[in-house]
């Protein structure tokens, strides 16, 4: 059975411009996911922080990774 270990990550657009869809995902949240996939992060899921209107400023990322034994 493999074991788990999980981390929280949550990246907030610090212009405090504004993500209004998936396909308006910033660059630097793409090189910190793609940085946490090179350390064996995986992501399990995403969330917006919702600000209204659709919009949001912020997405908290959950993400997994084999744990050392």
């Amino acid at each position: 059975m493999t074991n788990w270990e999980y981390k929280v990550y949550s990246y907030k657009q610090p212009s405090g411009m504004l993500i209004r869809g998936a396909g308006d995902v910033p660059e630097g949240f793409l090189q910190d996911l793609n940085a946490l996939g090179a350390e064996g992060w995986e992501v399990a899921t995403s969330y917006p922080v919702a600000m209204g209107n659709g919009a949001t400023n912020q997405v908290v990322t959950i993400l997994k990774r084999p744990k050392a034994a």
